[in-house]
């Protein structure tokens, strides 16, 4: 069985390249993690069969093109026989509500189309099928995986393996968070701190240590790329993406801070919590971020001590301002593989959503009990890319949900994915 997770894959933009592939004998389904179908009927045994396809590919990731008759209809003497251009109206959204809706859990493929140049209402349809952090993928109770050359069924054993695998992503984001919530430039024991604190953590899996070497020892790469990602609404919480002030160098790369972290990470005695903000990228692609505010006392006057208020707007806006950092990163670098990401909100127990508490009108808002939420989950570059909402969600959801605001009009819009798949600041 294919268990790679760093597979190189042909993703073809031409036609040219096409007929090239076919002249050179290159386009075959002998080559690993290529599918290649000539066309995909409408019915049910169809698109099962299309499910069983696309979740075959998605342990090692690959590439199935539709438009290409397999080497047992072709003419062996005439290579181009391989390419029989059909329309592609409709199948890139059918190919990816099949991967969606037939594969559990779903899968999120990607896709574009070769226009012909001979008529240029048919084409070839491309989908690319990242390696998914998720898989093993099962179609109607059955996992599925990939032999040399063809799908077959998982043994128990392989589904066991890849099972394992899948936790072990986890726990090196959970390592990573640990290691860097370890690190809180905020150095007065947990007990004494007033605000509670978020850190954030993002590990592409399948990359070298020198990834981003080259623009992240720019000093002011990490600085711009932290400010450009900011997106429209977070100038709703404090601090935020433009109080980003300093760039500073660190063991494994550069960081953008906050005007109170100063150089080698020091923060002085005199120095407030509200303050602190940072956003971490190594040269290996990670990336770090963390804010000394994510909880305050709102409405303390004179005896009134006030309400301890965890801001969900920041909870929420910071996690999916980091996604965007990730897709930067990711889109610099040219990475595509999975990414296993974490966060942990510190300091939380007894504040209420500052979203429902401001409101004078709700006499009972929801309070946090626990002190300490955590999350770990993993994603593909494709997922952050096109469902950045739906990994913001699968970070902080729970939190946001156990009080209460993951519907409310402020704090759902960076649960959301961008319509049609496109990407959003």
């Amino acid at each position: 069985m294919t268990t790679g997770m760093d597979r190189s894959m042909w993703r073809p933009t031409t036609e040219d390249e096409l007929v090239l592939a076919a002249e050179i004998g290159t386009l075959d389904e002998s080559t690993p993690g290529l599918e290649l179908k000539a066309l995909i009927p409408t019915t049910r045994g169809t698109n099962k069969e299309l499910a069983r396809d696309l979740a075959s590919l998605s342990i090692g990731g690959g590439t199935l093109l539709v438009g290409v008759a397999d080497s047992t209809d072709r003419d062996p003497d005439d290579p181009t026989t391989a390419l029989v251009p059909l329309s592609c109206s409709g199948l890139p959204e059918r190919v990816e509500q099949i991967a969606f809706t037939r594969c559990d859990p779903p899968l999120r493929v990607s896709s574009h189309v070769i226009q012909s140049a001979a008529n240029s209402e048919l084409g070839y349809l491309v989908v690319d099928i990242p390696a998914s952090p998720l898989a093993p993928h099962m179609v109607d109770g059955r996992y599925w995986g990939r032999g040399e050359h063809t799908k077959r069924h998982l043994t128990d054993i392989e589904v066991e393996r890849l099972l394992r695998r899948r936790d072990a992503l986890d726990q090196s984001a959970g390592s990573e968070l640990d290691a860097y919530i370890e690190r809180d430039p905020f150095a007065l024991p947990e007990y004494q701190r007033e605000l509670g604190h978020l850190f954030l953590v993002g590990i592409p899996l399948q990359a070298n240590d020198t990834m981003l070497l080259d623009v992240v020892d720019r000093d002011d790469w990490v600085w711009t790329t932290a400010r450009q990602q900011a997106g429209p609404g977070t100038g709703a919480w404090s601090p935020a993406p433009h109080d980003l002030t300093n760039s500073d160098r660190r063991d494994d790369g550069w960081a953008a801070t906050s005007h109170e972290i100063t150089t080698g990470r020091t923060v002085s005695e005199d120095s407030h919590e509200e303050y602190l903000l940072e956003i971490e990228m190594s040269e290996g692609g990670k990336v770090r971020l963390y804010s000394g505010r994510i909880t305050d006392v709102v409405g303390a006057r004179g005896d009134d001590p006030g309400n301890r208020v965890v801001f969900d707007v920041a909870v929420a806006g910071n996690t999916r301002h980091f996604i965007h950092m990730i897709e930067a990163v990711a889109d610099q670098a040219q990475y595509r593989g999975i990414w296993a990401l974490g966060v942990s909100l510190t300091g939380v127990e007894g504040a209420q959503p500052y979203s429902i508490a401001q409101n004078w009108l709700v006499h009972d808002p929801p309070m946090r009990s626990a002190g300490i939420y955590r999350e770990l989950t993993r994603a593909s570059t494709a997922e952050v890319v096109a469902a950045p909402g739906s990994v913001t969600e699968r970070l902080v959801g729970r939190f946001l949900r156990s009080v209460r605001v993951a519907n409310h009009e402020r704090v759902a819009p960076f649960l959301a994915d961008p319509e049609n798949g496109e990407a959003t600041d």
